[in-house]
């Protein structure tokens, strides 16, 4: 027996490797020269075990073997490995299954690595399609990005390779959300998000939501630190955006995709950007504006209404700042930080609500 202990026992049909469906394929004391040529050979490096290249044998020892381990290797000896590799990848595309065995190797060290789904057996069919969409682009090595997208591609979104930096994705040719940067971000809401149901894990406060064909990218804003009280404040006018738009998870580029596109963090458009977008730095300074600008307060009362009966409050900090925001057709490398707060009360089912509060200069 080799110094690597190996001995393994699969089922199913072993292909270029030896057996017939139905068998139990046993393989004991193998050097490693040989399980390598058997792996390679499984899955379309070469029509026998002795065709496999020299080089290739050297190459999956150094960069794939040694980093993903023995045990997970062996895997791409069972049928479900090999086929699925085949039926995403093309059954002669070894330029791709090169590629993707590289990502596992070279991800493997990584805890959210795409090498690291082989050790609890989540290397699935939807795992391998959203690494070959997503590939280059360096999100398709991390695995909670392939399994996110994978889930993404079952409900039929649409991903497309922008450049390296950036992911579209689309659903019947709309778009409906990009990644940037590594950054899931919104472009296109629908009127409400009633009987849809999540789709994958969330990612930076943004989450696909589907119903039926509908597919959205929906804004699943961080409410930590917010009690029941202030999170009802927030949120009870049928209008309220505050947190989906303002609150302090709304990324930097998502305030950039609004400056220069008018596209909100939730997805909703307007034809031109607004003057400022921008966000509240923290769930701290969020609730001390709420609390000294809601009904009841002197700030409040202090305000006269305007001609519609709502109220446009302004909370100027007395040091520091409450946020930052981005100009108009501005990026943030131009950001500015704001010590003025601007809030907006509307009356609805006769009560004063708010309806939105931001940061300003």
């Amino acid at each position: 027996t080799s110094a690597f202990g190996w001995a393994v026992v699969g089922r199913g049909r072993c292909g270029a490797s030896g057996g017939t469906d139905g068998q139990v394929m046993v393989i004991a004391a193998l050097d490693p020269e040989k399980l390598i040529q058997k792996i390679l050979a499984k899955n379309g490096f070469a029509l026998t075990e002795e065709a496999v290249s020299a080089a290739d044998v050297t190459w999956f020892r150094e960069q794939i073997l040694g980093k993903i381990g023995t045990d997970n290797a062996k895997k791409f000896l069972k049928d479900e490995y090999a086929e699925r590799l085949s039926a995403k990848l093309g059954v002669n595309n070894i330029a791709q299954k090169r590629a993707l065995f590289q990502d596992l190797g070279d991800s493997y060290h990584d805890p959210n690595g795409i090498g690291k789904l082989l050790d609890g057996d989540e290397f699935t069919d939807g795992v391998v399609e959203a690494w070959k969409k997503l590939s280059p682009n360096t999100l398709s090595k991390k695995g909670d990005w392939a399994k996110r997208v994978g889930q993404w591609l079952a409900v039929g979104v649409d991903v497309e390779l922008s450049n390296a930096n950036e992911v579209l994705l689309k659903k019947s040719g709309d778009n409906i959300g990009k990644i940037a940067n590594g950054v899931l971000l919104s472009t296109k809401k629908p009127a409400n998000f009633k009987d849809y149901t999540p789709v994958g894990n969330a990612a930076n406060g943004c989450q696909m939501y589907a119903k039926g064909a509908n597919v959205y990218v929906k804004r699943v804003p961080n409410t930590n630190g917010l009690s029941p009280d202030e999170i009802n404040l927030l949120t009870s006018h049928s209008n309220a955006h505050v947190l989906e738009r303002h609150n302090f998870d709304v990324t930097d580029e998502a305030l950039e995709l609004r400056a220069k596109t008018g596209i909100a963090p939730d997805g909703h458009t307007v034809p031109q950007p607004p003057d400022y977008s921008s966000k509240f730095e923290n769930t701290h300074k969020l609730k001390a504006v709420l609390n000294n600008t809601k009904p009841g307060t002197s700030s409040f009362n202090n305000t006269p209404a305007e001609s519609d009966g709502s109220k446009i409050v302004i909370l100027e900090a007395t040091s520091g700042y409450w946020g930052y925001g981005i100009p108009s057709g501005g990026n943030i490398g131009g950001k500015i930080y704001m010590a003025k707060v601007k809030a907006i009360y509307a009356i609805q089912g006769g009560a004063y609500k708010l309806v939105t509060m931001y940061p300003t200069p």
